[in-house]
């Protein structure tokens, strides 16, 4: 009898925890971009409790899949509701506003990447976007110690 209760607690924190990451959401709600049908997220995973909050992330972005690596490293994969280049200008914006440093970045015209580091921590991002599915950019970010 316990199993099922545990499994729909898990079920709820999972969803909570999505959807305070940037969870999908229908409407986008105010504020944040509708995630376009076209880009398939599939059932959002939360972010592992090593994942240091201080880095930020874009409003409605959907987690998709999370690897923990060796030496602490944590591997997050998603989707945005936006396009590379407001993507690209959210990171280039919000990492140094919350108190890191970008160490190098560059960006084309479907992607846009970039290292940096402070609080401790060094990581990297990526985003591209997702073919046939305008208004969605895959994300891959990359944070350690």
């Amino acid at each position: 009898m316990l199993l099922p209760i545990r499994r729909i607690i898990a079920s709820a924190m999972l969803l909570i925890l999505a959807v305070g990451c940037g969870g999908p959401q229908a409407s986008g709600g105010p504020g944040v971009p509708a995630m376009p049908a076209c880009a398939q997220v599939g059932t959002p995973v939360a972010l592992p409790p090593g994942f240091p909050q201080s880095v930020p992330m874009p409003a409605g972005t959907v987690i998709t899949s999370v690897e923990t690596r060796t030496e602490g490293r944590i591997v997050v994969n998603g989707v945005i509701p936006t396009d590379v280049k407001a993507a690209g200008a959210f990171f280039e914006q919000q990492l140094p506003a919350a108190g890191f440093k970008i160490t190098d970045s560059e960006a084309e015209s479907n992607e846009s990447e970039g290292s940096f580091e402070g609080n401790g921590i060094k990581g990297r991002w990526r985003v591209r976007g997702m073919a046939n599915c305008p208004g969605a950019t895959d994300l891959a970010l990359v944070v350690g110690q």
